[in-house]
Parts: C-alpha cells; structure tokens; sequence
C-alpha cells in the first residue's frame, strides 16, 4: 500500500523523508509536494485548503492503483480529511486509514487570526512551535525565500472551516 504524507503549514515533503522504509517493504512513503516550495518554487501559492486538497488529489490520480492510507501533521491532517473526502467523493477510493496529529477535528477547530497580524507574528509563532524550520527564518535570505509559503499556509490554516461535519468512510487513527 501507499502512505501519502501530508506537511504541516511552512511544511516541506523532505520532512517525510526518513519515513522511508520504515514501514516495511509493504508500504510505499510518499510525501505531497505543495506549490511554491522546495523543486515547486516558481508555482504559486494556493490560498485555500479547496485549492490545496483538490491539487492533492489532482497529484494523486497516476498513483490510486493501490490501496493508500493518508498521514496529515497539523495542517496536513487537515489537507488529509479534505483528499480523503474527495478521492471517495470523485474517484470512488476510500482510504485504507486517515491518520491524523496535532490538530482538532476540523468542525472543531479554533479560529487563528496568526495570518492577519503579519509576517513578524507568524514568524513569532513558528517559533514558538520549535522544530527545525524555525532556524531557516535566522537566515534574511532564506526567510525572503521560505516566507511566501508559510504566509499562504498560515493563511489556509486561519481561514479554513469545514462546514458540517461530514464523516469519512474509513477508520481514523489520531
């Protein structure tokens, strides 16, 4: 089966890269590489958490041969439950098991309002969150470079709600 992984906000697909193999020669790792970073660099940002699962899924339509599970980190659990809405919803693919951290169910989860008060308070917050994407915001020319997508997901992450709580159809692991 499939593992597709999913970034939290300011997240890159690399941060998945020593899951692989860990799993056994039974699970393929693979992690989505959102727009406007790392080798996608030149795309635009997406500005909605529907824009973001639908290029998810968009992205994952060579690899639905197999049985997949899905793995969401924070604003990646929430990108999560969105694909796996949709691949049942278009392409008839229940996900084998939604496996979710650090993030509320999405009918429950808390407004930010992070995004509006500006790059230094989004900056502020990825700190505070520790981990080693903190450190490439020291760096003036990396933060020129890396602000762009953290900006966006920040953005998807305050804005995003879904409406009703709609159940998927596969278990849930959190």
């Amino acid at each position: 089966m499939r593992l597709i992984c999913l970034p939290h906000a300011g997240g890159t697909a690399s941060f998945f890269r020593s899951w692989a193999g860990a799993f056994g020669s039974g699970v393929e790792v693979l992690s989505a590489r959102y727009p406007g970073r790392q080798d996608r660099i030149a795309e635009p940002c997406l500005e909605s958490m529907a824009a973001l699962a639908d290029a998810v899924v968009e992205g994952l339509r060579p690899f639905l041969d197999r049985p997949l599970a899905l793995f969401g980190h924070s604003m990646g659990a929430s990108v999560a439950y969105e694909v796996a809405l949709r691949l049942e919803d278009r392409y008839g693919v229940r996900p084998q098991g939604l496996y979710v951290s650090s993030r509320a169910a999405p009918h429950r989860v808390a407004p930010s309002g992070v995004h509006l008060q500006g790059d230094e308070a989004i900056i502020e917050h990825v700190r505070g969150l520790g981990g080693s994407d903190a450190a490439v915001l020291d760096d003036p020319d990396l933060r020129e470079l890396v602000m762009p997508a953290i900006r966006s997901d920040f953005r998807i992450v305050g804005t995003y709600r879904a409406p009703s709580p709609i159940p998927v159809r596969c278990p849930i692991f959190a």
